[in-house]
């Protein structure tokens, strides 16, 4: 792997300031960028994806090869880009900076174009924070409470995902705390949490025709939910909540669906 012509193959080379805004890479090879509890300020879109996991073993990633986007957000410090004979010079390469504005080219309207079924564009900033309700009582997977202690995922006709039965609008975002959340899951879809290297839990009922394990538009595979409506005495019934818990600054999160994030990218926020 070289970058702009700089044909240094150890495991450290020279390194390459970056701002915000969308830089153009191309690679010959399959490469990832180690971008794992950064994607929300380091987007990452490209074609001939593949699966593959990082330098740890563990860490999934998806691989491209070919021309692949890279949309930076914010500051992310230093970035790693990876290969599957590893490094090849690619350790901290990229370096985040407001000094860097000038130097490679980045200006470029970003279009997602991994799997365009499966993402969404990128929200860049919300106006409009909607605070969701956190609970003190403890649930058990069929019980029903006040409207004010549990959260309801619904769907519009275009399948984005709502909470609380508020209209999908992509300015948007719903904020967490921490404590705990109650979910219950009408929309129909299987959907997830995408909790992976954040400071959040995720747990449903993983059991019967309410679950099923998939893989994120990430590359990570996640057991996906959806809860069950009954009527009781001509009183709707709730089955099966997913269970939320948030225990520090988790920056965003993002919930999908088994086709994609459906308006769910970044659409969960962390307020102190």
């Amino acid at each position: 792997m070289t970058l702009n012509n700089n044909s240094n193959n150890s495991s450290t080379a020279l390194s390459y300031g970056v701002y915000n805004g969308t830089y153009i890479f191309y690679s010959d090879i399959p490469i990832t960028f180690l971008n794992s509890s950064k994607e929300d300020i380091f987007i990452v879109s490209g074609l001939n994806g593949l699966n593959g996991v990082g330098p740890d073993g563990i860490t999934n990633y998806l691989f491209y090869s070919g021309i692949i986007q890279v949309k930076i957000l914010g500051n992310f410090n230093k970035m790693s880009i990876y290969t599957n004979k590893g490094y090849c010079g690619g350790l901290y390469i990229l370096n985040y900076g407001s000094m860097y504005d000038t130097y490679l080219p980045h200006s470029y309207e970003f279009t997602n174009i991994i799997r365009n079924t499966l993402f969404d564009p990128p929200v860049i900033s919300y106006t409009n924070l909607i605070l969701l309700n956190p609970t003190d009582t403890l649930f058990t997977s069929s019980y029903l409470q006040s409207i004010t202690t549990y959260n309801i995922i619904s769907k519009d006709a275009n399948n984005n995902l709502l909470f609380n039965n508020i209209s999908y609008n992509s300015t948007n975002q719903y904020i967490m705390k921490k404590g705990t959340y109650i979910f219950y899951n009408i929309s129909g879809l299987f959907v997830t949490f995408m909790t992976n290297n954040k400071p959040v839990k995720s747990i449903g009922d993983n059991t019967g025709f309410f679950f099923t394990s998939a893989y994120s538009p990430n590359g990570d595979l996640y057991k996906f939910n959806k809860s069950q409506i009954t009527s009781v005495n001509f009183v709707t019934v709730y089955f099966s909540p997913i269970t939320v818990t948030v225990t520090d600054n988790f920056g965003y999160l993002s919930i999908c669906t088994q086709s994609g994030y459906n308006g769910g990218q970044n659409l969960l926020g962390w307020v102190k």
